[in-house]
């Protein structure tokens, strides 16, 4: 396992959680211990966030969308209209809240809309 490499999988933080007794895990809570990894979570999310865009957003701002990333907690939004970046930059409490409530959870904590 390449150990600089941050998005190698943790096989290690895996196996390790594992006893005797997790022979008897089905194979459901062995994804769900896996899916919990930090890298591969973020990577879902980004995943769900940019299947959703279009639904949660509307296809007109969806069509000036050209990238959505997520580092960390943070949501970056590339928009390619000045007047779209200057109008979502005031709802940017509104789209953490939107796409939280999508994930389920409080992930995001910052919107940067460049």
């Amino acid at each position: 396992m390449y150990t600089d490499n941050k998005y190698a999988f943790p096989e290690s933080r895996i196996f390790n959680r594992m006893s005797s007794s997790d022979n008897s895990r089905s194979l459901k809570e062995w994804l769900q211990v896996f899916v919990q990894t930090p890298q591969l979570q973020a990577r879902l999310y980004q995943t769900r966030i940019e299947q959703f865009w279009p639904q949660l957003m509307g296809e007109l701002i969806s069509g000036y969308t050209k990238s959505i990333r997520l580092e960390g907690h943070t949501l970056k939004l590339r928009i390619e209209s000045a007047p779209l970046k200057a109008e979502l930059s005031m709802m940017k409490a509104d789209i953490m809240l939107r796409i939280n409530e999508r994930l389920g959870e409080a992930y995001i904590n910052e919107v940067i809309i460049y």
